[in-house]
């Protein structure tokens, strides 16, 4: 660590960059060391001049630094005080290496306030012109960006864009349905903010007046993130077949995807009139598995939506052959003291209807 030290407290640039590189490395493995380092007096400084040098390494080796600084929302604040100029000015670069990192960085530090309608970090409306380029480099190559457009799809203005861009929502359900590893995670990402399927903490009414009361930030939900708008963007997203693209992402045996997967598919079954397209694409067949099989949250989010399903659908339909005995399992296991009213509720209303 105290090596480490000296190198930034050097007046070379050329160590200064080692010490970057060493940097990045540990924001990248052991996280804990690598953010009390940047934590230290100076540092912050030596990233944003190596950013400004006129050195391409020296400004890639920056910008990588960013990136993984960007991960933490303290350090993102001190990239928003002292550099977001220069990022802008590099995404400007000549260099297509510098500008996608540049855009990498401008994308993480857009996200910064979240769904925090309180806490944007950009000027109105920037975070949304920052997403139709990514948007528009989406559509014309068919790959990267993904991970960038699962950043800023946190902001409600963005998420209203994106589902209103049919070119950009093909382009998803197209990589969605190649089932290329990379594109993954930013496909399911995305998908998982555009549907609002991600956990909200709700806010006790009391802890919210004292904190109104002290003058401390209390979040704020974006108009555009009420029901009727997350509604309106889910009609949109089984209207451009985002359930063949869900059905092709199920085969990844990731369990962390596997639990978005299930959340985004919960997210289509709220609406009953989405269950029978669920149904007549296999999202049902693949509901059962991930009922079964990841995460504790996967899985009951899974069992939830096969549960909303059976209990709307006739089950010779919903659940041909031996899928009607392999669904009992998910709707059982649904019962549990830990779960909510609703989620056991429904598994005992798909229970009692259920001929088996």
């Amino acid at each position: 660590m105290k090596g480490m030290r000296n190198k930034f407290s050097a007046n070379s640039l050329e160590t200064n960059m080692e010490a970057l590189i060493a940097l990045s490395a540990l924001l990248q493995g052991p996280y804990d060391v690598g953010n009390k380092m940047l934590s230290k007096e100076g540092v912050m400084e030596v990233m944003v001049a190596m950013a400004s040098s006129k050195v391409t390494l020296h400004q890639k080796v920056a910008l990588e630094t960013i990136i993984h600084a960007a991960n933490k929302k303290d350090k993102c604040t001190g990239v928003l005080q002292s550099g977001v100029e220069i990022i802008k000015k590099l995404y400007k670069s000549s260099n297509d290496h510098i500008k996608i990192r540049a855009l990498v960085g401008l994308c993480k530090l857009g996200s910064y306030g979240g769904t925090d309608y309180g806490l944007q970090a950009f000027s109105e409306g920037s975070t949304l012109k920052l997403s139709k380029e990514v948007q528009r480099k989406i559509t014309i190559s068919r790959n990267g960006q993904l991970r960038d457009l699962a950043f800023l799809s946190l902001d409600a203005d963005v998420k209203e864009d994106v589902v209103g861009n049919t070119e950009a929502l093909h382009a998803l359900m197209d990589l969605a349905k190649t089932v290329d590893h990379s594109a993954l995670y930013g496909v399911i990402s995305t998908f998982v903010n555009l549907t609002n399927s991600y956990d909200v903490e709700e806010i006790d009414p009391t802890m919210k007046k004292l904190a109104e009361y002290a003058k401390q930030h209390v979040p704020e939900e974006h108009p555009k993130d009420s029901k009727e708008h997350v509604r309106g963007r889910v009609e949109k997203l089984v209207k451009a077949d985002i359930i063949t693209a869900l059905v092709a992402l199920s085969k990844t045996e990731s369990e962390n995807s596997r639990e978005l997967l299930s959340r985004v598919y919960l997210a289509i079954a709220e609406d009953e009139k989405h269950r029978g397209n669920l149904v007549q694409k296999g999202g049902a067949k693949c509901l059962i598995p991930l009922a079964n099989e990841g995460t504790e949250v996967g899985k009951t989010r899974a069992a939830q939506a096969l549960a909303k399903i059976a209990i709307t659908m006739n089950p010779e339909l919903a659940f041909p052959g031996e899928r009607a005995l392999e669904v009992v399992r998910p709707l059982i296991s649904l019962l549990h003291i830990d779960n909510t009213g609703l989620q056991n509720f429904e598994a005992l209303l798909a229970l009692t209807i259920y001929p088996v």
